[in-house]
Order: structure tokens, then sequence, then C-alpha cells
């Protein structure tokens, strides 16, 4: 199998790809800005799926390239403000505010909408829910990033993160929820969405001591 890698206005490049795919999570659906997005654009065989985008974004430092923490790809439209590409690997955060739906870890169905996707994480994704068990959950704060949030509740085992009504906080944040016990009741699966009762569900794959990380 062959990828090929275009990095902004730099001749394409082409590698063989031989190495383990990395963990990988869904994020969700934001929406593409007019100026288009910045990264490594990857273009293959493999990667026109928001999920073959994230396992080619992860072999990047296979070939000398450095880690990202994001895959972005759209179905719909290229979106690089470089070269042009429907998957790009990054470490630019995307913004929060930009949130949308609904959307499936495999589908933004929002023409102007790309899908983000966590690239090598130690969480899981589980899903949308609309129901959390309140009374198990131990931490509750708003956080800049996804991976901010990991790292709060990189003591606990299930993490809980939603959009709604991150508009009405000064920084955009989203909120964040930590739980050593199942955090959500698994009757109440959704379509993911930003609206009220929406949250997107982890599981922590590698639980930390408490204390292995310093407060932010």
């Amino acid at each position: 199998m062959i990828y090929q890698i275009a990095i902004f206005s730099v001749s394409l490049l082409t590698f063989t790809v031989t190495a383990c795919m990395a963990n990988t999570a869904w994020m969700g659906c934001f929406t593409i800005p007019p100026q288009g997005l910045s990264g490594t654009a990857v273009s293959s065989s493999q990667t026109f799926s928001p999920s073959g985008c994230a396992a080619q974004c992860s072999k990047l430092p296979d070939y000398g390239f450095s880690p990202v923490t994001y895959a972005l790809y759209s179905a719909s439209k290229e979106i690089g403000n470089g070269v042009q590409s429907h998957c790009l690997c990054t470490n630019d955060v995307p913004f929060n505010d930009d949130y949308n739906g609904p959307s499936t870890p495999s589908d933004c169905q929002n023409d102007q909408s790309y899908a983000a996707t966590l690239v090598d994480t130690s969480v899981q994704f589980e899903g949308c829910y609309s129901t959390l068990y309140t009374n198990t959950i131990v931490s509750e704060t708003l956080e800049n990033s996804y991976t901010d949030c990991i790292k709060t509740c990189s003591s606990y085992k299930y993490i809980a993160i939603d959009h709604y009504n991150n508009n009405n906080n000064e920084n955009n944040q989203i909120n964040c929820k930590c739980s050593p016990f199942i955090i959500n009741d698994p009757n109440s699966s959704v379509i993911c969405d930003n609206e009220k009762n929406n949250y997107l569900i982890y599981n922590n794959l590698n639980p930390q001591p408490s204390g292995s990380f310093n407060d932010k």
C-alpha cells in the first residue's frame, strides 16, 4: 500500500506503509473555517474516511515527521489552506465554538464540516449519550481542549465531554467530567450533536495513579 504526503506547498512525497496503527478516538464534527485549515496534507486510497485519515496521521513519525495530535477529514471538500487535501494531520486545536452536528464516527452530516479525531491517545470513544450517572462524577471543570480534559481525568476510568453553551463562557471552553465508574446510562445512546444533554463518552484505557500528572 502506498500513501502520499504533501506538506503545504512542498513537493509531494510517497512512502510505503508498514507501521502499526496507534489508538485513535473520535472527537466530532466542526465547521470548516473560510480560510481553511493548517496541517500536513495526506492523500491515499486509505484516507477517504475519518478513521482512515487518523490511521495515516498516526504513522507520520515512522517517516521522520513530528507526531500530531489531531486528524481532520472532510468528505465533501478539500480543507487545507496550503496544499489541498481531504485529510490533514495537525497539532492545531479545533475551535470549540465550531463544534456542530449531527454526526457519527464515520460521517459529518453537514457538508460544511470536517471530522476531527484524536491521534495516538489513551482514550477510546464509547459514543454519545443523553443521561449521566451524576452520583459517580467526581470532577467537573471547564477545559480548553479535549486533551486538557483527558489530562485532568487521567486518574479516572470514564470521561464525559460536552460543548453545550460553550459560547456563553468567556473562553468557549468545553465541559469536562471525570468518574472512576461508568458515567453514562448505556440505554441513553443518541446521535452526537451540540445540544443540551449530549455527552461524548470516553473510556480511559490506562488510568494513571493519582498524582502522576502535574496540575495544570
